[in-house]
């Protein structure tokens, strides 16, 4: 019984040591010597953190479990997988954050755990508990380091038996999307809003375009340029924007680390009536975990440009319109 308390305790404190990592997020200190400003973007979190959890479970129970490799690769990711499952409940996390971060949290600390499994050999290693403080003292020198803010574009473009007139003139005041015509994916089910609609609203004597997306979410745009029939460019406000109280829209939309640059359309004459449709997005990521980010923004961006434009197309194409109204 005793040893088997002795493993899960293990289990638990590494779950426990994320979770205080976590609810760190956001924490701010700054004197004369030293800044120091705790985030779940960072380096510290995606990669340190889960080193000390890949190490914990494995000094706690090093000798009962010394003969189990499995025991050494699974019991860090086990301790992972509470530390999501607390932070779903508790909503420090959505399912969508969760999905997001949880990847290199378990390779990394499964990893870890393997390799001090292999080099503990039932030995004195008390010393190695030292190494619970490494993502502290690594913190104020993260926040030294500069990060490179880097823009990237994804474009998207479809054919719609259509002219340029006919979608122009419905593509800056999009009418709603119904259920039928919008096909969700694996994003939007995890917790990605999908749009609904834009008009033209005013605020505060000014005018923008408002993108009403699932959830709530409401997006403030503002027309950069515009061509009519050929292009319009927007640009998105986050402070006349409304955002959902959920964890991805405040570490997302609200902080500095991923910012909208640009959405276009673009509209191009192809003959025989029909349209090609282009839809550009620019942004940028600014923190220590870029590639990373970029691989989630990347896809999640290009997921919702080609459901957007199939949706476009079953709502504007003339064939479709035309069996609607027969």
């Amino acid at each position: 019984m005793n040893i088997i308390k002795k493993e899960y305790i293990g289990i638990l404190l590494g779950a426990l040591y994320t979770i205080l990592f976590r609810y760190l997020d956001g924490f701010h200190f700054e004197s004369v010597l030293i800044t120091i400003d705790f985030s779940v973007n960072s380096f510290t979190f995606f990669l340190l953190v889960p080193m000390v959890v890949g190490i914990l479970p494995i000094l706690i129970a090093q000798n009962e479990i010394d003969n189990s490799r499995w025991k050494h690769f699974l019991y860090p990711i086990i301790s992972n997988l509470f530390f999501i499952v607390y932070a779903l409940l508790f909503k420090l996390e959505d399912l969508g954050c969760g999905i997001i971060i949880l990847p290199p949290l378990l390779l990394v600390s499964g990893i870890i755990g393997l390799l001090v499994g292999l080099l503990l050999k039932r030995k004195n290693n008390n010393k190695l508990y030292s190494v619970l403080f490494l993502p502290f003292l690594f913190v104020p020198i993260e926040n030294l380091i500069t990060n490179q803010d880097i823009s990237h574009d994804v474009e998207s473009n479809i054919i719609i038996n259509n002219n340029s007139t006919y979608i122009w003139n419905n593509i800056i005041e999009v009418p709603e999307i119904k259920k039928h015509e919008y096909q969700r994916g694996f994003f939007s089910y995890i917790g990605i809003p999908y749009p609904i609609k834009s008009k033209i609203e005013i605020i505060g004597n000014e005018k923008f375009r408002m993108g009403y997306f699932s959830d709530g979410l409401i997006l403030a745009e503002s027309i950069e340029e515009m061509e009519p029939n050929k292009m319009i460019r927007f640009k998105i406000h986050i402070d006349k924007s409304k955002l959902r109280n959920t964890p991805m829209d405040q570490h997302v939309l609200k902080n500095d680390y991923f910012q909208f640059s640009s959405i276009s359309y673009h509209l191009k004459q192809v003959g025989n009536g029909q349209t090609k449709l282009t839809l550009k997005c620019k942004y940028k990521i600014n923190s220590m975990m870029n590639a990373y980010a970029n691989f989630w923004a990347y896809h999640i961006i290009k997921d919702f440009e080609v459901r957007l434009l199939n949706a476009l197309q079953v709502k504007f194409d003339r064939k479709v319109l035309k069996t609607v109204h027969s």
